[in-house]
């Protein structure tokens, strides 16, 4: 890993714990985030993932449309630390503990290398 790219993980780091720390306050059901990047590729390749106990929980959450506001507060704080990102329905995706146990064992590397690469914007 370059130093610049040190930098970006350190960043987005940052940003989405900010986010985490607010969503498990705020968010019903909310239980972590996590992102995906390919730094050669950076930041076209960031995926952010919003992850909740429940698929239950999840269709809950956007029912209420905090699905749109949580995907704000990551573009809010992704672009504090001066990360660029656009087209956040691409972006900032969700999912659930429940749906990664049933369908990949609750192996989450392998849930997100089965699906396809974030498309270039």
């Amino acid at each position: 890993m370059r130093k610049t790219d040190k930098k970006h993980e350190r960043m987005l780091v940052e940003a989405l714990t900010r986010v985490c720390d607010q969503a498990l306050e705020e968010i019903d059901g909310f239980s972590w985030i996590t992102h995906f990047v390919d730094f050669n590729n950076f930041p076209d390749s960031l995926l952010v993932v919003c992850v909740f106990k429940t698929e239950e929980q999840l269709r809950a959450v956007r029912s209420a449309k905090e699905d749109a506001y949580l995907s704000k507060r990551v573009v809010e704080e992704l672009q504090s630390e001066a990360v660029p990102i656009s087209a956040t329905w691409r972006r900032v995706q969700f999912d659930t503990e429940e749906a990664c146990a049933s369908s990949h064992s609750g192996d989450w590397q392998a849930r997100y290398r089965s699906r396809p690469a974030v498309p270039r914007i």
